[in-house]
């Protein structure tokens, strides 16, 4: 079987497929398969070993070999979508299990370990899981990247297409971060912070509520799969990768756990105050008690150059009536954002038009949206 996904006006489209049963499979969910930990391990022991050899002369027939030895999980969980064809996943992962991500254009898999919170404070914010929106962000990261690297006559025939589909490339093309300075809040996994690194990203800020049971597994997803060996072909690796601990709101405090391989550690928040050219998150809307202080956050961080935006992909999990709360206008005027592009994605890559009021829908078809949105500073706006 051959799938691979290319980036088409910022939309993902399966170009090849011999496996026809694969087309029931959600593209977004079609890059996760789950391992046991121990199994993962062993798995990148084994990958570390055989990638050298690999790396300039990769086998056809081993890579076939390796698309064909799935695990009795992986194929219940690629045939949920075959079983429940309108309740598609939308969260991965346990505490026994890392989530192997798979890009048909990076070179080596990425191995996400989970958090395994005791803690009720620490399960109440669940980030133990990787969700859709968490893959979506990731998957615009890299697609932007892709879309910005296609030949000169494929940009001229982009230039020839209608008004409509010119103003949706310039729309996904906010999402290339190659040369930029990257702040990731409410990260878990790790996942879209890694992404941006991985194509090109010049500095690179994971955060995550300030709980050592969340930032352990968030630090070494980061150390084990931000690498050089894993990066976009020809892409530049940061020049600093930092994790840190952040409560949305408070930029009084610093956590002691916090890793960086740069000196500015030992200042933050202030340090990064203004200073990120973008501020991304994902699945970070659906705590309605969270959005100011969430706000707050990403107007400190975002710099004040009128090129700066927030790019944020969020689910639906407790209503889209939530959701749309967040993008209020005088909630983000209040606070010097609004909004300059929002719509919506499915796990199949189809788009439609953001509208607040789709509470009719039953939780199965919301399960399957995500809304995405880029905001930016108000002109004028100055920071108090």
């Amino acid at each position: 079987m051959e799938r691979l996904d290319t980036c088409v006006e910022g939309q993902l489209t399966k170009t090849s497929d011999d496996d026809k049963a694969a087309d029931t499979m959600p593209m977004l969910t079609s890059r996760v398969t789950l391992r046991a930990n121990t199994a993962a391990d062993n798995e990148e022991e084994e990958e570390q070993e055989q990638y050298a050899a690999l790396r300039d002369h990769p086998s056809p027939r081993d890579q076939q070999q390796q698309e064909d030895e799935e695990e009795p999980e992986d194929l219940l969980f690629s045939s949920l979508a075959t079983i429940f064809p309108d309740d598609a996943p939308n969260l991965h992962g346990d505490s026994h299990s890392s989530i192997v991500y798979t890009s048909p254009h990076l070179p080596r898999p990425l191995y996400l370990r989970l958090a395994d919170p005791s803690a009720d404070e620490d399960r109440k914010l669940f980030s133990h899981y990787l969700w859709n929106a968490g893959l979506l962000l990731a998957e615009l990261l890299e697609g932007a990247v892709l879309a910005g690297e296609e030949d000169d006559e494929q940009q001229q025939q982009q230039q020839q297409q209608q008004q409509q589909q010119d103003e949706t490339r310039e729309r996904d093309m906010l999402f290339d971060v190659r040369g930029l300075s990257v702040l990731e809040m409410g990260s878990g996994t790790g996942l879209p912070s890694i992404m941006a690194g991985l194509v090109g990203a010049k500095t690179v800020v994971a955060t995550d509520y300030p709980s050592e049971t969340i930032l352990e597994p968030l630090r070494r997803n980061v150390a084990r799969n931000l690498t050089a060996a894993r990066s976009l072909p020809g892409a530049t690796m940061p020049l600093s990768v930092e994790i840190h601990g952040h409560a949305w709101g408070d930029f009084t405090t610093r956590d002691p756990s916090s890793s960086s391989s740069s000196s500015s550690s030992s200042s933050f928040p202030l340090s990064h105050r203004h200073a990120l050219d973008r501020v991304i998150l994902a699945d970070c809307l659906w705590m309605p008690w969270q959005h100011d202080a969430l706000l707050r956050s990403i107007t400190y961080f975002l710099s004040a150059s009128p090129t700066a935006r927030c790019l944020c992909v969020g689910a639906c999990h407790t209503g889209w009536e939530v959701v749309a709360r967040f993008f209020e206008r005088t909630r983000l005027t209040r606070l010097g954002l609004e909004v300059e592009a929002i719509w919506e994605r499915d796990v199949d890559g189809k788009e439609r038009e953001w509208e607040e009021g789709r509470e009719e829908e039953d939780v199965g078809m919301r399960k399957r949206w995500c809304v995405v949105a880029v905001l930016r500073r108000v002109d004028g706006w100055v920071d108090g």
